[in-house]
């Protein structure tokens, strides 16, 4: 963690995360370094993130991701989505990937919501010195997310895509409306 703002703590709370201030947004900035005079290629990006349940107003802030190479910025926004409603009040899932210019060590990930948050996800990807950030491999894309089933209830659903592109997109067909899961890249070990 490198920085917050407006931001609470409640481990005994299953959301977690809070604003000081419920009437301003909450920000946590993250930084990932590259290793070995590596140059920060990617990243993705995950948050759960608080919905509002039926009888709360909505106010039109959304939850956003938003990157930088420096920390002082400039950010780009790389996911934002209006809070969700659900009856519970259950999470949902804002994912992103953002691409960086390949010419810094370091890359700043910000997550920010007036809603509270149960946790995030980060992955960065460096190209070591003299390398290319170009894959070699197969990449397998896992989308998990939950329907419910109206004879038996909260069902866990998934797909799965394989890809050897730099640029890939997809689409799922839902019986009912998706409560994302998580979603797992994978890429297979190959000879150096």
């Amino acid at each position: 963690m490198f920085a917050t703002e407006n931001l609470r703590h409640d481990p005994t709370d299953g959301i977690n995360l809070h604003s000081e201030d419920p009437a301003r947004p909450w920000r946590i900035t993250y930084e990932l370094s590259a290793h070995g005079g590596g140059r920060m290629a990617w990243l993705a990006a995950y948050a759960l993130i608080q919905s509002r349940k039926p009888d709360e107003a909505c106010d039109n802030e959304p939850a956003r991701i938003e990157i930088a190479e420096l920390p002082q910025g400039p950010w780009r926004t790389i996911a934002e989505s209006p809070i969700e409603e659900h009856p519970k009040g259950w999470h949902f899932g804002l994912f992103a990937e953002g691409r960086l210019s390949g010419e810094s060590d370091s890359a700043y990930v910000q997550f920010s919501a007036r809603k509270g948050a149960k946790g995030f996800r980060i992955i960065g990807h460096y190209a070591a010195d003299g390398a290319t950030c170009q894959p070699t491999a197969p990449l397998e894309i896992e989308h998990t997310w939950y329907e419910e089933d109206p004879r038996a209830g909260r069902r866990l659903r998934s797909h799965v895509e394989r890809t050897q592109h730099v640029a890939h997109e997809y689409v799922v067909h839902c019986a009912s409306q998706p409560h994302n899961e998580r979603i797992t890249l994978r890429v297979p070990s190959v000879p150096k």
